[in-house]
């Protein structure tokens, strides 16, 4: 009795709510648990707070798309789950993006695409994000894309 709401919760004065109570087992939980709505707010709630965007990709979104790689893996977790995952992923990746724009400042183009066969771009995309939030300009060809049409791209 008489201990204010912010002493019941167990958080520290003067501390953004943003910053308190999300960990990584939360975000995990809610893309499991196929929750799109809550895994994007908690990674916007933890972004809101201050924390880099790069630090969300390595420390929440990698990891989880680890973890749901090795529960597939032992089939543990079906295919459209994991599929579904991934998109929430793409989402999130989007959003986190465009809050972290950056005018291009070096005249460096990169040119990105997946090769071969491979269809799994999430991991180059990040890399891409990453690059591009310290001013690098990316083309991001995605898959499939023919030898003879990335030449001629290189060629312009």
């Amino acid at each position: 009795l008489g201990r204010s709401a912010e002493q019941q919760s167990n958080q520290p004065p003067n501390r953004p709510e943003a910053e308190v109570g999300f960990q990584f087992s939360d975000y995990m939980d809610s893309l499991l648990a196929c929750d799109k709505n809550k895994a994007v707010r908690i990674l916007l709630s933890i972004l809101a707070s201050g924390r880099p965007g790069e630090e969300l990709y390595t420390n929440f979104m990698e990891r989880a798309l680890k973890e749901v790689g090795r529960m597939w893996e032992r089939g543990d977790l079906p295919i459209w789950k994991e599929h579904f995952i991934s998109e929430i992923t793409l989402e999130s990746m989007a959003l986190i993006k465009e809050r972290n724009q950056v005018p291009v400042r070096d005249k460096k183009t990169l040119l990105a695409l997946i090769p071969g066969e491979e269809t799994h771009s999430i991991g180059l995309r990040m890399i891409n994000d990453r690059l591009e939030t310290q001013g690098f300009q990316i083309i991001f060809l995605g898959s499939n894309i023919p030898t003879e049409n990335i030449l001629q791209y290189a060629q312009q």
